[in-house]
């Protein structure tokens, strides 16, 4: 197998793939359509084709699993580190939180330096954030928060400053040019100060399941996901053997 791996040959082999992605996948999904979109995923960005190929096909597995198209919208495919990492996008982290039906609505918010803001902890807790108008874009950055309005009625707020979500970004190594923090800094944040959020004593109860061990793209469950779980069992330990011949081949 050459260094770069070409389009061609990623088609063959999510064709082989197919029957293992099609028992994980929505109903309104097929498997042809979702290879078509990993394959626009693999030409808007050659840098996937150049990774390992294995933790391509890998990465495939899991947006499967996870029953999310790796368009770029709600979840993606990233080059990092010379392999390939299925991310959720922030939009995809929201939508399985609402999934739970256990919060109404969900806001993010960043401070930026000349905003008016205001965190009050203890027996009466409350966040208030007033940005500058007109909006100074270029600020530097405070902090960012995440306000969940539970249906019980009651919102929950976790607040984090920036020395705080950079603290986590560098512990993970995320400082490279590839990583996705170089890029889209303030959507990673977001993610980090969400998913600390769904951790706090308050939330830990209700979404326990919803966030896995953390790696630097945020790995989640899916215990909300419908599929047969022997059918689900068979479908993994058969695409992994697949996957091992592929990269193999």
């Amino acid at each position: 197998m050459t260094a770069v791996t070409t389009i061609d040959h990623v088609r063959k082999q999510l064709q082989v793939l197919q029957p293992e992605f099609a028992p994980l996948l929505p109903e309104n999904v097929k498997p042809e359509q979702f290879s078509r979109v990993v394959l626009t995923a693999l030409q808007n960005d050659p840098e996937l084709l150049k990774a390992d190929q294995r933790s391509l096909f890998s990465a495939c597995m899991k947006a499967a699993e996870d029953q999310m198209l790796p368009d770029g919208d709600r979840a993606a495919l990233v080059a990092f580190k010379g392999k390939v990492t299925y991310m959720r996008m922030m939009r995809g982290l929201i939508e399985k939180i609402y999934e739970t039906g256990l919060v109404d609505d969900i806001d993010i918010g960043i401070v930026r330096q000349g905003d008016a803001f205001e965190l009050q902890q203890g027996t009466n807790p409350n966040l208030h954030h007033a940005p500058k108008i007109p909006s100074a874009s270029d600020a530097a950055v405070i902090g960012v928060y995440t306000v969940m309005h539970l249906n019980s009625g009651r919102p929950s707020f976790h607040f984090m400053e920036t020395a705080e979500i950079n603290k986590i970004r560098d512990g993970y190594g995320n400082t490279s040019d590839w990583s996705p923090w170089t890029k889209r800094w303030e959507a990673m944040a977001g993610k980090t100060v969400l998913r600390q959020h769904c951790k706090t004593k308050s939330l830990r109860g209700h979404f326990k399941h919803l966030f896995a061990d953390h790696d630097q793209f945020f790995e989640t469950g899916r215990d909300h996901v419908e599929v047969n779980p022997q059918q689900q069992q068979k479908g993994i330990e058969n695409a992994k053997t697949i996957i091992g011949e592929i990269s193999n081949a």
